[in-house]
């Protein structure tokens, strides 16, 4: 049933009948808008929980400066406004938040619970009444805050990493460094076409992802992300390419590899299995959205760990998680900058 079905069924209703779906309806948008209203106000205390933090220069010189109007849905609620006395800017609890200068504050909790849900861009538009590329950039602006809130401490015990490749996209962009056949790519081997992703986990599931470069990963990679998380109370289980037994050799870290062509590849507690799992799990997931642009990975990856990290929580209890997480940390994504952002090498 589309909705012109829905539609046509409505109509040929009796105006009493009418009435109470209409009742219905407004019950259903009044507690989802006030669910959402709930969820900014523990954003608010969850941003100043310790003083009034300026989003532009993160000074806590901050105070009130009165309240003002904001549309949000079909009404005008009133927000606080502030004023940063170190830097002189003003702003509010959404500034620096994926829903920052949004004009449909409303429907970001029901986005969010539709991109938990799986359903594509072009699905969530016609259910929410809004255009899919806007929903798009939606997506990234809530990943990117993701991302920021990520945070690995020093891991523990026996440490798995290994890498894994993805063909180099440039999915949507009006310029192609080199045009190739969709699904393919014209070197055999590992080569700059291939972008590598580095997944470090120890037996606590403390997880490390990441789009490192584009070719083979080299030692200076190691040193310059994961060096400040690993020591020598680790014990470190690679595979066999001679980058990551160059790191451990370096840092005086114990190491065990493992060569594809082993038939044998578990010495004990010693594998790299977890690891080669979570890529497993990760291509899997990452299949359903057929094929994303390279500079967009590490979104992905910290989606896909966030989901990994909260999937005991329920349906309702994992949207809360993610519109808090993503609403946390400051950031001022735009179309614009998202748009032109480049693979980081």
């Amino acid at each position: 049933m589309d909705f012109k079905d829905i539609t046509r069924l409505l109509q040929s209703l009796s105006p009493a009948d009418r009435k109470k779906v209409h009742l219905m309806l407004s019950k259903e948008f009044d507690a989802a808008e006030s669910a959402a209203s709930r969820l900014i106000e523990e954003i608010r205390e969850q941003k100043h929980k310790a003083g009034f933090t300026c989003p532009h220069c993160g000074h806590h010189k901050a105070i009130r400066n009165g309240t003002f109007q904001s549309p949000y849905g079909g009404s005008r609620v009133t927000r606080q406004r502030y004023l940063c006395k170190h830097c002189g800017k003003t702003f509010n609890d959404l500034t620096g938040t994926p829903m920052h200068r949004s004009r449909n504050k409303e429907l970001w909790v029901s986005y969010i619970g539709l991109m938990l849900e799986g359903h594509s861009l072009r699905k969530c538009a016609g259910i929410l009444g809004v255009r899919h590329e806007g929903l798009f950039y939606w997506r990234h602006k809530v990943l990117t805050a993701l991302k920021k809130m990520e945070s690995v401490p020093p891991f523990e015990g026996i440490v798995e990493m290994d890498e894994t490749y993805f063909a180099y996209s440039e999915k949507g962009s009006r310029k192609v460094e080199k045009p190739r056949k969709r699904g393919g790519v014209s070197k055999r081997g590992i080569s700059d076409q291939l972008v590598c992703v580095l997944v470090v986990q120890d037996r606590t599931k403390q997880t490390f992802s990441k789009a490192i470069c584009r070719g083979r990963i080299l030692t200076r990679h190691l040193e310059e992300h994961i060096a400040s998380r690993i020591s020598r109370q680790n014990i470190l289980c690679t595979d066999a390419w001679r980058a990551f037994k160059t790191f451990a050799s370096k840092r005086g870290i114990a190491h065990y590899r493992f060569k594809s062509t082993e038939s044998k590849r578990v010495k004990g507690v010693y594998h790299i299995q977890n690891v080669n799992n979570y890529h497993s799990l990760y291509k899997r997931w990452l299949s359903r959205f057929a094929g994303v642009a390279s500079k967009y990975m590490d979104n992905y990856l910290a989606w896909f760990k966030f989901l990994q990290e909260n999937k005991e929580l329920s349906r309702q209890a994992l949207i809360r998680s993610m519109f808090v997480a993503a609403c946390t940390p400051s950031t001022f994504e735009t179309e614009t900058s998202l748009r032109r952002a480049q693979f980081a090498t």
